[in-house]
């Protein structure tokens, strides 16, 4: 029967013809037991992610939003696009030919990134993960739509929970790389990014060194100090990069970064 619209109008919907309803399959748990992982952001020293790869050339490598197509294009190895990006970015901007990988992807990821993979024939390599939104109800929704899978949220970017994502899967020892959070030389966020990040900047130092940032990233910052003071050696942070000039700081120190960028406050010495 049509449902009946606000106006008083009919509201027709699709009718699933399926005998048996299908579904992305979701993320299990120890599927990548034993196994080693690179796990790439596209931050500024991404590069560097040449020599891990020599390293440890029978890792899994993990492709972030942008890191996928970058590794692609020049032929390095990728196993898995992840994205939980609500934006059309991923599928406009960023992953306009994906490659034929395994693909994670947030449930809450926009609808037309899915349809956008399917149309590159890449429906059998989905498979779901759930990434903390925080409206009501959340998680009683995902029970209910989706079949047991894990729900992730450290940190405000893709990087920060892609690790307990890892975790939950299983692999062993995690190397992040291109996780920066921090601008680079040409003041970008990205890799090869040639045009200057805009709006909040904040800049500081931490042990004499200036760094750039803006909140966003500082927050992201502090949460993989964090996770690097949890998971031990089982999680290595790579690089010459803002989470590494943070890593031998207090809880302290890292509380009053995140208090960092008060009402017209750009700079502050931040050497402990």
């Amino acid at each position: 029967m049509p449902i009946p619209r606000r106006d008083g109008g009919p509201t027709r919907l699709p009718v699933c013809g399926c005998e048996v309803p299908t579904q992305y399959p979701v993320v299990q748990a120890d599927s990548a037991k034993g196994k080693d992982l690179i796990l790439c952001g596209s931050g500024p020293s991404l590069p560097k992610v040449k020599n891990l790869l020599k390293v440890h050339p029978a890792a899994d490598v993990w492709g972030c939003n942008d890191a996928l197509m970058w590794l692609t294009r020049r032929g390095l190895k990728v196993t898995h696009g992840v994205g939980i990006d609500q934006s059309p970015d991923l599928y406009t901007t960023c992953w306009t030919e994906p490659p034929a990988v395994t693909y994670l992807l947030a449930s809450s990821a926009s609808h037309q990134l899915f349809a956008h993979l399917i149309r590159w024939r890449h429906r059998d390599r989905i498979r779901i993960f759930h990434s903390f939104v925080g409206f009501e109800g959340e998680e009683e929704l995902y029970k209910l739509l989706y079949a047991p899978a894990p729900l992730v949220g450290s940190g405000l970017n893709v990087v920060n929970r892609s690790i307990p994502l890892a975790i939950f899967m299983g692999y062993e020892t995690i190397y992040v790389i291109g996780a920066d959070c921090a601008l680079g030389k040409n003041d970008s966020f990205h890799v090869g990014e040639t045009t200057p990040e805009t709006g909040i900047i904040l800049r500081g130092k931490v042990n004499g060194k200036r760094w750039a940032t803006k909140p966003d990233m500082l927050a992201s910052a502090c949460d993989l100090v964090r996770q690097k003071w949890d998971r031990g050696e089982r999680l290595q942070l790579m690089g010459d990069t803002l989470p590494n000039a943070l890593v031998d700081k207090d809880e302290a120190f890292l509380i009053r970064c995140a208090s960092w960028g008060g009402p017209g406050e750009t700079s502050r010495p931040l050497t402990g």
